[in-house]
């Protein structure tokens, strides 16, 4: 009967398994939930001018962010655009009004020439319009739930990609179930011509009349389908490709940040994040990044989220129904098989010619050698530390090792006050029988032994006998398997 209650432990494993995919389709079409898994991201800004003839200034910055983690339980994170939590210092374009405001700013592309002082007339307005290198920072940063209520809380950067234009903050309060977080589906299961909602706070929408009262309801809803993947550095001067989906959905300015939803699966599948304008033709496109590059983000930080895979639903009914007929049908011959099988086994036939010293296993007579249990023919990983405060340790690796100085997010940590080490300095990641390592964006450097430096996020396969330091030779690793 064991091998009977495993296959039926398979069986349900393979219904499991095979439903993942529709588990959300009932999110389809439920604006609730997609209002529900929003909040608006508010910034005050300060920029400080290179020409001493501008005086510095303070705006307000805003954006989108939707909820992440396992859908059902409280949130801690939000996941939005970088450039939403994270104003670059750049050449920036500053609007000014009649009344002497600052009423908008835009960052331009590098290399752009710096126009002199002009005006401009803008919906029948004249604005005078200023260029120049500004520094700037973010003062306040917040989630806002309802502005009605003043019901809003800090948000703090906790990882974040800039090359790809992606960013996950915490909540400075308890996890909260004012929003709800979404299964999440990755473009390795998305195709062309998926039916997408774009959620967020656009800036055309009605809430823009009257911002004092506004709440997760007034998110604006924006329907497409996505037209096309495609390789792309985004708008914000990034060296670095990555993957982003082109959407027929009409996203805005207020949107950056906010979640692509699949209309089948109720899953989210991308980041809203910037559009292309070809003012000769009037034509312009829009762009949202694929949500895997958040998933980083969330392993980095040790979110847990439901992942869901989107393939036609119809064809998933009829699979699973397929499997679960097979399986019964093993089953099924498996008690018959039990029934003619004798009570008594006949032991092994050993054949003479195989050396001695091999110990059989199963009626099959495979076999290992002696000397090394047959459970460590396992290839092992290890990490081994040579110099520093950590030299003589050796850690084991199974999955991944996190080094650096903040005990609560590194499983390899060294003293608090140990120069050269960063909170969360670099990974060790092994993967398909492959080991890597990545440096996480550290203050000091990740480098080989020879001294070449990591690319911050850029993982690098790592041979066995490879070495590497962390800020200083100080810091020296060795990898093993």
């Amino acid at each position: 009967m064991k091998k009977i209650k495993k296959f039926g432990l398979i069986l349900s494993a393979v219904i499991m398994t095979m439903n993942s995919g529709t588990i959300y389709a009932s999110a389809k079409n439920d604006a609730s939930l997609y209002h529900q898994s929003v909040v608006r991201i508010e910034s005050t800004i300060t920029f400080k001018p290179s020409n001493f003839n501008i005086p510095s200034f303070v705006m307000s910055g805003y954006g989108t962010g939707f909820a992440v983690g396992k859908p059902g339980e409280k949130v801690q994170y939000v996941a939005t655009c970088n450039h939403v939590v994270q104003e670059s210092s750049g050449v920036y374009t500053i609007y000014v009004d009649q009344d002497g405001d600052y009423v908008a700013y835009e960052l331009m592309p590098e290399g752009t020439a710096y126009p002199d002082k002009h005006t401009e007339i803008i919906d029948g307005e004249e604005y005078l319009v200023l260029c120049d290198y500004f520094t700037t920072s973010i003062d306040e940063l917040d989630a806002v739930y309802s502005n009605s209520s003043n019901d809003r809380v800090s948000l703090t950067v906790a990882q974040y990609n800039k090359d790809v234009d992606v960013a996950l903050c915490r909540l400075a309060s308890d996890p909260t179930d004012k929003i709800s977080a979404l299964p999440i589906q990755f473009k390795s299961t998305v195709d062309v011509n998926t039916r997408i909602v774009a959620v967020g706070y656009a800036s055309t929408s009605k809430f823009a009349n009257s911002e004092e009262r506004y709440d997760k309801s007034d998110s604006t809803l924006k329907d497409g389908i996505i037209s096309k993947l495609q390789r792309t550095t985004g708008t914000n001067g990034s060296k670095t490709a990555y993957d982003a989906y082109e959407v027929t959905a009409d996203l805005t300015t207020g949107m950056s940040g906010g979640p692509v939803i699949s209309e089948e699966t109720g899953a989210v599948v991308g980041v809203t994040a910037f559009g292309y304008t070809d003012i000769s033709q009037a034509a312009s496109s829009n762009y949202a990044i694929c949500v895997d590059y958040v998933k980083e983000l969330l392993d980095r930080e040790g979110v847990q989220y439901k992942v869901v895979t989107g393939r036609n639903s119809v064809l998933m009914i009829v699979l699973i129904g397929a499997g679960t007929v097979f399986v019964i049908a093993i089953v099924v011959i498996l008690l018959a098989l039990k029934k003619k099988k004798s009570v008594n086994v006949a032991p092994p036939k050993i054949d003479d010619n195989i050396a001695a010293d091999k110990t059989y296993i199963g009626n099959n007579q495979r076999y290992v050698n002696t000397s090394v249990p047959y459970n460590q023919h396992v290839k092992k990983y290890y990490l081994i530390c040579t110099s520093g405060p950590l030299a003589g340790k050796k850690y084991g690796v199974t999955n991944r090792a996190v080094i650096g100085r903040d005990s609560a997010k590194c499983n390899v940590v060294f003293p608090v006050s140990h120069p050269g080490v960063s909170g969360v300095h670099c990974e060790v990641r092994v993967d398909g029988g492959t080991m890597t390592l990545r440096d996480c964006g550290s203050t000091y450097g990740t480098f080989m032994a020879n001294g070449t430096k990591l690319t911050p996020n850029d993982p690098i396969v790592l041979q066995s006998g490879s070495s590497f330091w962390l800020g200083t030779k100080d810091n020296m690793f060795e990898v093993k398997y």
